[in-house]
């Protein structure tokens, strides 16, 4: 009566408190202060949990469980708990369980070491080897380190953080993961990883941020971004995009776009700025626009290109270049001030050359060249063959006319006029020419002329051409601005004040 404890020992004791019922081997209870300690096979029973465990202190005004040994808590809410070292409160169902434990019910189910849970507030919390099963929202959550709220769908996750949202159809990993499912919100740092299945997108990265609802995201350090729904993919130091824009810029070797809209043949392009454009979006008729801005480098089986500006159109498979362009198909080079290239899906259909122009074709001996300049160009392609080609404007021309029975060459013929049309068979074999008022001379092969091999603006730029999707980042330039003649330059307007 002085210490206010009571205990009992050898043999099995009962304490009976407010409804609730403890057995074991051996207890003792303190009157005043509550506190109560049991030994040997304690069973208790309560309104709200039933505890299997070898060892258990707790209070019972508190209502503040902690057992120790090999042990078992279930819950009126159906929860089933098997800890070495775990604290329960059964009136704030907070519990902290220690080392490795698990806790099982209709709901989720958790697992990992140093696991603090609340079913009331939803709240759930673990430190080493964690995963969490939220069978009711259909989430799962793995890591070193999980806190997660059932009830508002928020989830913070450190080291080897995996997040499968089945609902939304979305996983995200990384070292230092943030998500939240209601609102959408996405944030990973440290090799990220967002897989959304629904729309068909895998971004990849350093740091994301990426907001499933508003469909905005921006990542920093290695990004790849890649919809395979709209079948197009852009990658680069910095990405910032949504269902309609995007833009990729910075890194080493820097940021690069791909279109594998037609078929197998994906077109690579290469710039220091590559942004993107989406038009009709979540209709048939969505075509997307790609912009490459400075040290522009694309490369296709059937076609690659430079220039400093390009606009590549999904809608028409159309390719436009600013910038002192060029562009390679299999043994041809045109160069102009602006070009545009029409594809078909795996083969180029149609190219006009806008001032400038200038088509340059590699014979087999790689020492003579045919040549045609003109101010204004346009060449038919059928199965990625010139086929036609009109050349309109100051029209010179260096050709090498071809010994059919040998296939040796014939001479060089230097022609002049203003307009000419040429169509070629499918060997690529010249079938006949239509011109106006010319002026021509056709020089013997042993008698050529020095000067009349190559026309004043001749300039083969083959060590400028991307090789494969790989070279499409060396940075290479013409020699000098003279290799093409300067473009013309409109007047500036001029002011005018009336009276």
């Amino acid at each position: 009566m002085v210490s206010n404890v009571a205990n009992y020992f050898g043999g099995r004791g009962t304490l009976n408190y407010g409804g609730n019922v403890v057995v074991a081997d051996e207890g003792d209870y303190n009157t005043e202060t509550h506190d109560t300690n049991f030994y040997g096979n304690v069973v208790i029973r309560t309104p709200k949990y039933n505890i299997n465990t070898p060892t258990a202190h707790g209070n019972t005004e508190t209502g503040v469980m902690n057992v120790v040994g090999k042990s078992v808590i279930r819950t009126n809410r159906g929860e089933v708990v098997h800890t070495n070292d775990g604290t329960y409160n059964s009136k704030t169902d907070h519990m902290q369980l220690n080392g490795f434990s698990t806790i099982k019910s209709p709901q989720r189910d958790i697992e990992g070491n140093n696991i603090i849970y609340n079913s009331t507030t939803g709240d759930a919390e673990g430190h080493g080897n964690v995963k969490i099963n939220d069978k009711v929202n259909k989430r799962t959550i793995t890591g070193q380190d999980v806190v997660y709220n059932s009830k508002t769908g928020h989830t913070e996750g450190r080291g080897k953080v995996k997040i499968i949202d089945h609902k939304e159809q979305r996983t995200i990993t990384g070292e230092d993961v943030i998500y939240n499912a209601k609102t959408g919100h996405s944030e990973g740092h440290g090799n990220v990883k967002i897989v959304d299945d629904l729309k068909k997108r895998t971004i990849t990265g350093e740091h994301l941020l990426y907001n499933s609802k508003t469909h905005v995201g921006e990542g920093k350090g290695n990004v790849d971004y890649i919809d395979y729904k709209s079948k197009h993919a852009f990658k680069g130091d910095y990405v910032h995009y949504t269902d309609t824009a995007a833009i990729a810029y910075g890194g080493n070797p820097g940021p690069v776009a791909k279109d594998f809209s037609k078929g197998n043949d994906t077109l690579f392009v290469h710039a220091d700025t590559i942004s993107m454009k989406a038009f009709n979006i979540n209709t048939p008729q969505v075509y997307r626009k790609i912009f490459g801005v400075d040290n522009v480098r694309s490369y296709r089986t059937d076609l690659q290109a430079v220039c400093g500006f390009l606009i590549a159109n999904t809608q028409d498979s159309c390719l436009v270049m600013y910038q002192e362009p060029i562009v390679w198909s299999d043994n041809r080079q045109l160069l102009g001030d602006s070009i545009k290239v029409f594809m078909n899906d795996s083969t180029i259909r149609e190219v006009h050359i806008l001032g400038n122009a200038l088509s340059i074709e590699e014979l087999k001996d790689k020492q003579h060249y045919n040549q045609v300049s003109s101010k204004t160009m346009h060449a038919q392609f059928i199965d990625g063959k010139i086929r036609t080609a009109q050349s309109i404007g100051n029209v010179t021309t260096v050709y090498y006319p071809i010994e059919e029975k040998d296939s040796s060459l014939v001479g060089l013929n230097y022609l002049e006029t203003d307009t000419m049309r040429v169509y070629l068979s499918p060997q690529q074999q010249l079938e006949k020419i239509w011109t106006n008022k010319f002026t021509s001379t056709l020089y013997p092969i042993s008698q050529i002329p020095a000067e009349k091999m190559q026309l004043p603006n001749f300039h083969w730029y083959d060590a400028v051409r991307p090789k494969d999707k790989y070279d499409i980042f060396r940075k290479v330039a013409r020699k000098d601005d003279n290799d093409i003649r300067p473009s013309e330059v409109g007047a500036p307007p001029r002011q005018k004040i009336n009276n």
